[in-house]
């Protein structure tokens, strides 16, 4: 046979089997979606929320676009759902994904978040996290961007990866402490000079990444990111979901034994109650695939390397109620966000006992219903678009440098120690 005719050949055979690891694997969870729910391989100003509770309500062509702008109250539920999304009797509780218009950018307000972006380490590789480019994109293009750094609230030091790059930051000329650089940090061990300077804050997906063995370390002082990913589908608060608890994903874990237990506490818990389905590693055949498992009352989110998971952006797109077993994790948006409304927090011992951990999740249909409400009404207003991420991280950062500026303040201003 002709070399020509070898490539061809070799091409077809290739397109052939990408197109059955597509049809057979990818659909169940294998290969490529180990790493999304891998554990992350690896009080506020009333200013900050009427911006967060104006600008980033849904847009129109978002399911909840008959909600108002501001929160809806949990009784309000046909504001969240309209009759045209929800499903008729016996249908599947969720609906397609729908991709959200951005929001205008004459509507959102930058006083108190301008930033420039220092273009050197902006240039590198951001990350080795997929997705996480397009959150830089929507940075690089936000409207509250400016041309230099002393007309600039926040100055942003992206792309730095790892600890060998601390000097660099280091030899930074001096800010204000209110004005302060904003510092993309993903070194897992304590650098207290750096913690140490008084104009910066951190930016990361944990502030507690940098001391991954002890949940009791002091956090960065910062805001943290939203994970990367998105849901397939939205869930509908509305309608009970199919299956009670879920979660499926690797071990991967160095530090801790958190997916560890609940491998072993929760092996073959389906045969008990076929609404739960918890599977680390290889499932058994015939399981559910991911996205099956996620149409979820509960979807457990357990620590893997580090504290921070994928799937929780996935978990809040699909209106699911969060899990967290990641003690001590500083979730996205905390300035902005009342969490204990959306999620659950279990300390990271209840994985050693199913039936315990399951006794600790509400079963009442009005409470499970208005945290669905709630976890579909966060996701709407900061995860739906990048460009929402954004400006909810933006945001965080305002309320963070608010708290700052109070306690310095009330340091120049307390009495002298006698």
């Amino acid at each position: 046979m002709r070399p020509r005719g070898v490539q061809l050949l070799c091409a077809v055979l290739l397109i052939g089997c990408i197109w059955q690891y597509q049809r057979f694997y990818a659909p169940r969870g294998h290969g490529r979606r180990s790493a999304v729910d891998g554990g992350g391989q690896p009080a506020q100003t009333q200013d900050i929320q009427a911006a967060a509770q104006g600008i980033l309500a849904p847009t129109p062509e978002s399911p909840t676009a008959e909600a108002a702008p501001s929160v809806a109250p949990a009784s309000s539920s046909a504001a969240l759902v309209p009759s045209s999304v929800a499903p008729a009797p016996g249908q599947r509780a969720k609906s397609p994904a729908q991709k959200p218009r951005e929001t205008d950018p004459s509507q959102i307000d930058c006083t108190g978040i301008s930033f420039f972006i220092n273009p050197e380490p902006f240039k590198r590789e951001f990350h080795s996290i997929s997705d996480l480019s397009n959150f830089r994109d929507a940075l690089g293009r936000f409207p509250c961007k400016v041309n230099s750094s002393e007309e600039a609230v926040f100055v942003m030091q992206w792309g730095y990866h790892t600890c060998n790059e601390a000097p660099e930051l280091l030899r930074l000329p001096p800010r204000s402490p209110t004005r302060p650089y904003v510092v993309w940090w993903q070194c897992h061990r304590d650098n207290p000079e750096l913690r140490a300077r008084p104009d910066f804050i951190f930016c990361t997906f944990d502030l507690l990444d940098w001391n991954l063995a002890n949940d009791s370390a002091p956090l960065l002082e910062g805001a943290t990111i939203a994970p990367p990913k998105r849901a397939k589908f939205r869930g509908n608060p509305l309608v009970p979901a199919k299956y009670f608890v879920t979660f499926r994903g690797g071990i991967n874990q160095r530090y801790h034994t958190t997916r560890a237990d609940l491998a072993k506490s929760f092996k073959d818990y389906q045969k008990i109650r076929p609404d739960v389905h918890v599977y680390l590693n290889k499932p058994p055949q015939g399981a559910p695939s991911f996205w099956e498992l996620a149409d979820t009352t509960y979807a457990l989110l357990p620590r893997g390397h580090s504290r921070w998971t994928y799937r929780f952006s996935e978990t809040m797109g699909t209106c699911a109620i969060p899990v967290i077993l990641a003690n001590n994790w500083s979730l996205p948006f905390a300035p902005l966000v009342n969490w204990s409304e959306a999620a659950i927090f279990l300390d990271q011992r209840y994985a050693k006992n199913a039936t315990e951990l399951l006794s600790m999740l509400p079963t009442d249909p009005d409470v499970i219903r208005k945290m669905r409400e709630k976890s579909c009404e966060i996701a709407d207003r900061f995860f739906a678009t990048e460009e929402k991420r954004v400006y909810g991280f933006l945001l965080s950062a305002k309320a963070v440098v608010a708290k700052r500026a109070e306690r310095l303040n009330g340091a120049s201003t307390a009495p002298p120690a006698p």
